[in-house]
């Protein structure tokens, strides 16, 4: 149940972000959301091992 709440809360916030990008129209916006897919992405997936730690 946890990992179905974080994966929400993931493409809620995420969802909030790209519209935020769009929204801006110039690069301040997709550097905002590259830098949420570069801090969040280990989230998406949280119970799958991560391929780094083999």
């Amino acid at each position: 149940m946890r990992d179905l709440a974080l994966h929400d809360w993931l493409l809620t916030t995420v969802a909030l972000v790209v519209e935020r990008a769009c929204a801006d129209g110039d690069t301040v916006g997709l550097r905002a959301l590259r830098q949420v897919v570069d801090h969040l992405v280990h989230l998406w997936m949280p119970a799958r091992a991560s391929p780094r730690a083999s």
